[in-house]
């Protein structure tokens, strides 16, 4: 393993005015965030709740980007890559293949003022999602329940609206957008769908113990497909809410390079 940066080390070395440091994170961790405490893979089911998903993403390079700005810009680690590359006046060394879903964020990082869709997926063994500004779609595979949240109204997430028929139209918008994204970008190898078979999970503890409600199945295109014995029983904290799980979804599908992919915010200092 290479020796950590240390404080003052670029200093020492005179090279602190034209790196590009870039500090990230793994995932979130919960305080009591949605009834929860500790990581997203604590959780039965594992869970693609904001507090997971929210992660620090900091650029800092003194010589060109000025300390103390930041950005409400929906990002992701999977955005990284294409914008290392730009930023270093490497864009066109992006490879073709694998296909990248990742955006340039050089522009966000300079200040300028650009159309972004603040639209981003995120991946977690079995569960899937995608973010919006406004909205947030969960969907696993093999485990129920699949998950709609309206993030104005319900910044906690504990209301789940999946299946009322009030919000079908926006249910199915982001379950197509979902959809297309994995279709694009998964890896064969990973992908559930696609009968790739997971290894099982060794015994975890859950941060949680009341019980889904009997009657909610794991939904699937091919029930056949994966291995759904190695999910564990499904659990939810207290005073979760639970819309009609009558209607069926399409399970989350599985694996892009990267499982842990969403931070909120660009943080420039």
């Amino acid at each position: 393993m290479r020796e950590p940066i240390r404080n003052g080390h670029l200093r020492r070395l005179r090279l602190d005015d034209n790196t590009l440091v870039i500090f990230m994170a793994d995932q979130g961790l919960a305080g009591g965030h949605s009834g929860f405490w500790g990581m997203g893979d604590h959780t039965r089911p594992l869970t693609a709740f904001d507090w997971t998903t929210w992660i620090p993403m900091i650029f800092r390079h003194k010589a060109a980007l000025p300390a103390g700005r930041t950005s409400k810009a929906l990002v992701s680690n999977y955005d990284v890559l294409p914008s290392v590359l730009s930023y270093l006046g490497l864009k066109d060394e992006l490879p073709n293949q694998p296909p990248s879903p990742g955006r340039d964020v050089t522009p966000i990082l300079r200040g300028q003022e650009i159309d972004w869709d603040d639209t981003v997926f995120f991946e977690f063994e079995n569960v899937r999602s995608i973010r919006t500004e406004k909205w947030k779609y969960i969907e696993r595979i093999y485990q129920q329940p699949n998950e709609l949240y309206d993030l104005e109204s319900d910044v906690g997430e504990r209301m789940n609206l999946y299946g009322r028929p009030e919000f079908t139209s926006i249910q199915g918008e982001l379950t197509e957008l979902l959809h297309v994204f994995f279709d694009r970008y998964a890896e064969p190898e990973w992908d559930l769908w696609k009968g790739a078979n997971r290894k099982p999970t060794s015994s975890r503890p859950t941060s949680s113990r009341s019980r889904i409600p009997t009657g909610l199945r794991a939904t699937s295109r091919d029930p056949g497909k994966g291995n759904p014995s190695s999910f564990p029983d499904t659990t939810l904290p207290r005073g979760y809410g639970l819309a009609d799980p009558s209607s069926s979804g399409r399970g989350a599908r599985s694996s892009i390079s990267s499982n842990e992919i969403t931070a909120s915010a660009l943080n420039l200092r």
